[in-house]
């Protein structure tokens, strides 16, 4: 298995992406690390990290696209820049996935441009797995397609509820929610009232529990969050700054003259708060429904985040996700030319 990690993308490249894919290229041995970025300044830091390991590479890229480029100017422009040579090698069958924590624009352009959908998807989406009440709950789309229709929200589910399963080893047939303003059955736009008749009306194995709200995110009523990269992106936005503040007041909180003991339980309690909505935990959100694999990390990504994100990639490689999903996919699209179930032409767009 070969998988290429974007050197230079990130707010501490290249220093804490060496870093980090050191450490997993000598803990997964099957794994062959490809490195993407200026050799100039990616030699220096793998010889100060000790021996490298043999199935580390390192493969050059000449050029960046920068946090606040525009991801189209700079894949036209930057032809050799990192994350578009990561996508290429992926593409031309060199690798079997990419990451990357650099430009999420341009990750998600070139995943698009290079690597095409899987057959029968419509729109790739971002899947993050968000912490909940018991364990974490994936988002899907938090920002690839901020303007949905009907069937790209249902493959959403289909998609996101075998990753639940096959990566992140959600116990069961993963219980997928539908974003929206209340829980009933007619809340909603008229388009995402047609969202919930059609999951309701698809009975291909999927675990639909009706419309949940924001906070059933974090109180673990699902597996699966379905809803459009604009509300996904807010609502992620809005959960990791809302974390932050409860633990930050929390510390905040202790009286001065507190107890040496009541502040290391303090302190201990607010760190295992921290440890269960760090990103760095699951290392990265895969983009469900290209070819290959693209993952797009934190841009704040330390190397304990690169090193799980290359983890998370191999189960999904391993675990022949894209497979899985085509398959899903076709039943779903057999099952609806024979039910007349798509609808009026253009609504799947």
């Amino acid at each position: 298995m070969r998988i290429a990690i974007d050197a230079m993308g990130g707010d501490h490249a290249p220093e804490v992406v060496v870093e980090g894919t050191l450490t997993s290229a000598r803990q997964l041995a099957d794994v062959h690390h490809l490195l993407v970025g200026d050799q100039a300044r990616i030699d220096p830091l793998l010889k100060a990290g000790g021996p490298v390991p043999s199935n580390l590479q390192v493969v050059h890229a000449s050029q960046i696209i920068e946090m606040g480029e525009s991801p189209v100017d700079a894949l036209r422009k930057k032809r050799d820049n990192s994350i578009s040579v990561c996508a290429r090698m992926v593409r031309d069958g060199k690798a079997d996935g990419y990451i990357s924590a650099g430009n999420t624009g341009g990750a998600v352009a070139a995943a698009t441009y290079y690597l095409r959908q899987l057959e029968g998807v419509k729109r790739a989406g971002i899947a993050v797995p968000m912490p909940s009440a018991h364990g974490r709950c994936i988002v899907i789309d938090v920002g690839a397609n901020p303007n949905c229709k009907p069937i790209p929200l249902l493959q959403y589910g289909i998609m996101a509820s075998i990753y639940a399963k096959e990566v992140l080893k959600v116990q069961g047939v993963p219980r997928v929610g539908l974003l929206n303003v209340g829980t009933e059955a007619g809340k909603g736009s008229s388009m995402m009232k047609e969202v919930f008749t059609r999951f309701e009306r698809l009975h291909l194995g999927l675990n639909f529990v009706g419309n949940v709200e924001g906070l059933d995110v974090f109180r673990g009523t699902c597996d699966v969050v379905v809803c459009d990269g604009f509300v996904g992106n807010v609502l992620l936005k809005a959960g990791e700054a809302c974390g932050e503040l409860l633990i930050n007041e929390f510390r905040k909180s202790l009286p001065a003259d507190a107890s040496p003991e009541a502040k290391a339980l303090i302190e201990a309690g607010c760190r295992r708060a921290e440890e269960r909505t760090d990103y760095a935990e699951v290392g990265g959100a895969p983009l469900l429904g290209v070819k290959g694999l693209c993952v797009i990390s934190h841009g704040r990504s330390n190397a304990r985040a690169i090193v799980n994100a290359i983890r998370y990639a191999r189960e999904f490689t391993e675990n022949k996700v894209n497979d899985k999903i085509v398959e899903q996919l076709r039943k779903v699209g057999i099952w609806g030319r024979l039910s007349g179930w798509f609808g009026e032409a253009g609504d799947d767009e």
